[in-house]
């Protein structure tokens, strides 16, 4: 990432994060940093002034979510065959 991106990043995150609660802080930042891909964890923590295992944790919560709702699906899916 740039300066430039880095920047605007940073600038996003300082008026987003002081408007949400510190679930929802995490999870934001754990989004950003999956769609970031590699190295989105420390590009996110730098920007948001965060530790990189707040920005982890966030994903890691987003990755169980994802797959906690499949879980789900898949035997209501099987419920409803039946």
């Amino acid at each position: 990432m740039n300066q430039a991106s880095g920047s605007a990043l940073a600038g996003k995150f300082a008026e987003l994060l002081p408007l949400l609660d510190e679930r929802a802080r995490r999870l934001a930042l754990g989004a950003e940093a999956r769609m970031l891909g590699y190295g989105g964890i420390r590009l996110v923590a730098r920007a948001a002034g965060v530790d990189e295992g707040t920005v982890s944790r966030g994903a890691g919560e987003l990755a169980q979510g994802a797959a906690w709702s499949c879980h789900i699906n898949s035997h209501l899916l099987a419920l409803c065959r039946h």
